[in-house]
């Protein structure tokens, strides 16, 4: 099979901005290593301010790779979440049924994985939350809401006034 040429895009957030880059570096250099992954040209860019945020900052590269077949494609994929990703080239490919099948499940156990890891993020998280509301009750104590005012009416432009009789002005 022709290799596989691919452009993406990985985005970093973290702080300090040094550390942003050469995790960028790092990850990179990771990605070239693996068997079938070959990285032809690489962009990286200083890390900015996140928005809204003091501390924290973003990072990004622009990544030209080879593949040595569809496989590697999806590792990149599921192994480090690219921001985008787009095939140059070939124009086009077929799939046997067998490797359709190879990669169906592979996509399968990746996603089960993940369900898996959540589920217990969630349970683990839950029994914190229980145990912290044993120890530390008064930090789930809710303040009781604040009435919200009513917006001032303001008067629409264009519209004339009336004088009543105590000198108040009254709307038309």
């Amino acid at each position: 099979m022709e290799k596989i040429k691919v452009q993406f895009i990985l985005e970093i957030l973290g702080k300090p901005p040094e550390h942003i880059t050469q995790s960028l570096i790092n990850l990179i250099d990771k990605m070239d290593k693996e068997k079938g992954i070959k990285v032809v040209e690489k962009s990286l860019h200083d890390p900015v301010p996140l928005k809204d945020s003091k501390e924290l900052y973003t990072a990004f590269a622009e990544i030209t790779a080879e593949l040595d077949s569809v496989e590697n494609y999806f590792a990149i994929i599921f192994s480090y979440f690219p921001a985008n990703i787009e095939v140059i080239s070939p124009k086009g490919f077929s799939l046997s049924l067998d490797k359709l099948n190879e990669l169906g499940n592979f996509l399968v156990g990746r996603l089960h994985e993940y369900d898996n890891l959540a589920k217990t993020l969630v349970g683990e998280n839950t029994i914190l939350m229980n145990k912290l509301r044993e120890v530390a009750p008064h930090l789930f104590v809710q303040k009781p809401a604040q009435p919200i005012a009513p917006p001032p009416i303001q008067e629409e432009k264009g519209k004339k006034q009336k004088s009543t009789k105590q000198g108040k002005r009254k709307k038309n």
